[in-house]
């Protein structure tokens, strides 16, 4: 990407050596080697639901046996019914009642079809598609409990998210049948 952008070896370099700053404070000072957790803060407990969007970012190396236990680990803390994710759960300042960020389910499957667990990113893949509405519409957030749209409607982040997962699923697929 440095070439398109025509960036100087200075440039380069900089970028690099601050790439490699940040990777390590956040490995310092937000992962909890002990439980497999990737922490939202320094501040907290809770874990985001970008930690599904760093595997495809490249921050979480998808070899790496840490990555899985990250992806499941918050899984487990932010998702309903397997397939709604909230973004984070600690308190914001905002009111509550946000429902699950469609985008954010999108990120999952996506991550786990990057990491090679392919059937599952499909099979979730698929039973999403069973809330979608008569008219293939997709609103920012979801209530996991009752299947309302919520936020945004329609939004085309979700819809972005959604053929992003198609594409991540389709993909990874294909490499694990050449394989």
């Amino acid at each position: 990407m440095a070439k398109k952008l025509k960036m100087t070896p200075v440039e380069v370099s900089w970028l690099s050596k601050l790439e490699k700053e940040i990777a390590g404070w956040i490995w310092k000072n937000c992962y909890d080697p002990q439980s497999g957790i990737l922490r939202q803060s320094t501040e907290t407990k809770n874990q985001d639901a970008t930690n599904f969007l760093f595997v495809m970012l490249q921050f979480l190396d998808k070899y790496d046996p840490r990555t899985a236990t990250i992806i499941e680990n918050t899984r487990v803390q932010l998702s309903n019914k397997d397939v709604f994710i909230y973004r984070y759960l600690n308190e914001d300042g905002t009111p509550r009642g946000e429902g699950a960020f469609l985008l954010c389910t999108f990120w999952y499957i996506s991550a786990l079809a990057i990491i090679g667990d392919t059937k599952k990113a499909h099979d979730l893949f698929h039973k999403f598609l069973e809330y979608m509405n008569d008219q293939g519409l997709l609103s920012e957030e979801m209530d996991a409990a009752t299947g309302e749209y919520l936020g945004n409607y329609p939004q085309a982040f979700s819809h972005l998210g959604l053929i992003m997962a198609a594409y991540y699923i389709t993909k990874y697929a294909k490499e694990d049948y050449h394989a």
